[in-house]
């Protein structure tokens, strides 16, 4: 792992942490061709002129759907795409295995775990902090040269995941990172199956979210605290579904709450470490998941990352 400015197509620069696919256990070979590197932006980016950069002490680019979300990234020239679930997750994986677990901006402007760590907050920005203005407890390694603000300040769109009427699709294998089509009606997206060969739905009512092999009636939106996912009593949540981070592993204890709505909806991230993540909760590892729309501008942000192949 290292840090590098990396320049986009336009000549312009992008302060990047910079892995080999080893490091992250992320596939080397995506579509064919061969991937050297992963860059992911060290911070939430900003937008200049439309486009997105990582760059530090800027005002996080809000208010941004997914499919916008993915158009600027690509927009940043060959390579360039928005950060996927599986990207995301890695980095939180990589987090817990070293115990490095990063605090961030949970409370206007502060930890809510630990008040004394704080950022700079902005005019206008509702408690939100500029980029990389915490201590090094927020950046995911703990250190001056991890990748910042995953945790907390403002969910993150990831891509190569979504909902579809109560029913998870992924695109496998990290291939929302080099070529992919993430349209609503791409043949790319794959449901995720049991081990009988049912698909999986979650089902919101009523306040709970239950998983199960039927698809759902209704549209209902809620959300509990992940640890409250509930299964069917003639299923098991796949292996899959931990590894993706929607569903707890054994003996995971969180306090955080995973929000879903039935209807089409690709989630965002927003904490990796202490309470609401974004929406990666590892297998074994923390976070809050909440639904960012396709065509819904909430205060969702974006991070790019940049393929060297």
């Amino acid at each position: 792992m290292r840090n590098e400015v990396i320049y986009d197509k336009n000549g312009r620069p992008d302060i990047m942490v910079v892995f080999t696919p080893s490091e992250l256990g992320l596939p080397d070979t995506l579509r064919g061709r061969k991937v050297k590197e992963y860059a992911i932006s060290k911070y939430q980016n900003t937008l200049i002129d439309g486009v997105p950069y990582s760059l530090p002490f800027m005002k996080p680019a809000v208010n941004i759907s997914h499919d916008e979300a993915i158009r600027l990234c690509e927009s940043k020239g060959e390579g360039w795409h928005l950060i996927t679930n599986d990207e995301w997750v890695a980095l939180g994986f990589w987090s817990w295995d070293n115990d490095t677990m990063p605090t961030g901006n949970t409370a206007s402007g502060k930890s809510h775990s630990h008040p004394e760590q704080t950022g700079t907050t902005y005019e206008g920005g509702c408690g939100k902090t500029l980029t990389g203005s915490g201590p090094v407890q927020w950046n995911h390694d703990g250190t001056a040269y991890g990748v910042a603000d995953m945790c907390g300040n403002i969910w993150e769109h990831v891509g190569g995941v979504r909902f579809m009427n109560g029913m998870p699709q992924v695109i496998p294998n990290n291939g929302a990172a080099y070529g992919s089509d993430q349209s609503k009606d791409s043949p790319e997206w794959e449901a995720i199956y049991t081990e009988d060969g049912d698909p999986v739905y979650y089902n919101v009512h009523d306040g709970e979210i239950t998983l199960q092999p039927v698809h759902p009636d209704g549209t209902d939106y809620d959300g509990v605290k992940f640890t409250d996912l509930e299964v069917r009593s003639d299923m098991d949540a796949p292996d899959k579904l931990k590894d993706l981070g929607l569903y707890p592993a054994d003996d995971y204890e969180s306090d955080e709450y995973f929000w879903l709505e039935r209807r089409a909806g690709y989630l965002s991230r927003g904490l990796l470490g202490q309470r609401c993540v974004r929406w990666c909760v590892l297998p074994r590892r923390r976070q809050l998941p909440r639904r960012c729309g396709r065509d819904r501008r909430l205060p969702c942000r974006l991070r790019s990352v940049y393929l060297r192949l």
